[in-house]
């Protein structure tokens, strides 16, 4: 099915595109928390853009997909633009709109790129980083010179833990996982429904904050709005059963723990954090290997996505995604300039890549 036409709404949803967006989302296959109402309706705690769009795509008078969206002034070689980009933070990274795999990549960006430029006054740039499209998109939609992943692990072929975990690391994971239950019974919690994922958030956030993260200031519970952030949308996520904050205990200390999204048949893994003072008994990779062990366990769950490719996932072989950068430019004088500054731009790191490249 086509997109035929999209619909803009700005700043604040009504109540009856609220109802659309969840009803939408209950019948999508796939969506990253970052595609969900809930983050929409929360995004303004992470960020402040000049305006909030929300573009709804249609076939007809049927929805499809909801992409939300924002505006931003940014500022190249001294001069100033407006950028429309997809809302993004760091603390949610990679984004699946509600209703995106049920159409084609292409067919998606096409429409949305002739909508922008005919429907949205006053920008230049369209530039969304993040966007993972599990079918093939044509390359003069996105740029050239973003690299970013998204590793996750399959289930789907019902391997066993020994098949996902690379054998040498498992050896020194059994290792670690020995160490600790000398200490006490080593358990994995899971708190799910709503009662549960508040207090448990609490729990996460105090952990975090006692480790490195608090004392660089970046932990969750160092900034007042980004602790509102995910107490309001883990609570909204635990009302569809999609809430997941797994624990790693010895007898009843935590260990080790990690908020997780889980939407259809795809467990999110989107913070982990554990206790530093047993760091040399690899509390974090234990839990790992114990969350690993449930989703292998859940006969409808495919996939275990961790989001981003951080350096230590690389020893877990994981499989990758790649993340796109969907790059357009409006029809305007400033968006035409752009474009020849960033095609300059891109060619150049692109050339400098294969000059490194001839090096090695």
């Amino acid at each position: 099915m086509i997109i035929t036409k999209w619909i803009f709404a700005k700043d604040n949803l009504t109540q009856e595109q609220s109802d659309s967006w969840q009803k939408l989302q209950q019948e999508s296959k796939h969506l990253s928390a970052g595609g969900s109402l809930s983050f929409a309706k929360n995004a303004h705690l992470l960020v402040k853009p000049n305006q909030f769009i929300y573009a709804y795509g249609y076939n007809k008078e049927k929805l499809l997909i909801i992409l939300p969206l924002m505006k931003t002034s940014k500022v190249m070689l001294g001069t100033s633009y407006k950028c429309i980009q997809i809302i993004s933070h760091n603390h949610l990274d990679c984004f699946i709109a509600v209703g995106q795999n049920e159409l084609a990549p292409n067919d998606i960006i096409s429409s949305l790129m002739n909508a922008c430029r005919t429907q949205l006054s006053d920008w230049h740039l369209f530039l969304a980083r993040r966007w993972l499209f599990e079918n093939n998109i044509d390359t003069k939609y996105i740029s050239p010179v973003y690299q970013r992943h998204a590793a996750f692990l399959n289930l789907s072929e019902n391997k066993t833990t020994e098949q996902l975990i690379p054998k040498k690391l498992l050896k020194n994971v059994l290792r670690f996982e020995k160490r600790l239950s000398t200490e006490g019974k080593l358990n994995l919690h899971i708190a799910q429904d709503k009662n549960n994922v508040v207090s448990a958030l609490e729990e996460f956030i105090r952990l975090e904050k006692l480790g490195w993260k608090g004392t660089k200031g970046s932990a969750i519970g160092c900034q007042e709005t980004l602790s509102l952030f995910y107490h309001n949308c883990w609570s909204d996520f635990s009302n569809d059963n999609q809430a997941r904050i797994f624990f790693l205990k010895i007898d009843e200390q935590i260990i080790a723990a990690s908020i997780a999204f889980q939407f259809g048949s795809r467990l999110y893994l989107h913070k982990i954090t554990y206790n530093e003072e047993l760091s040399n008994n690899g509390p974090g990779s234990v839990l790992v290997k114990k969350i690993i062990e449930y989703a292998a366990d859940e006969q409808t769950l495919t996939s275990l996505c961790f989001n981003t490719n951080p350096p230590w996932l690389d020893r877990w072989h994981p499989k990758l995604y790649n993340l796109r950068a969907v790059l357009f430019f409006n029809h305007n004088l400033k968006g035409l300039l752009l474009k020849m500054c960033f095609n300059i731009n891109s060619n150049l790191r692109l050339l400098k890549r294969r000059l490194e490249k001839l090096k090695s």
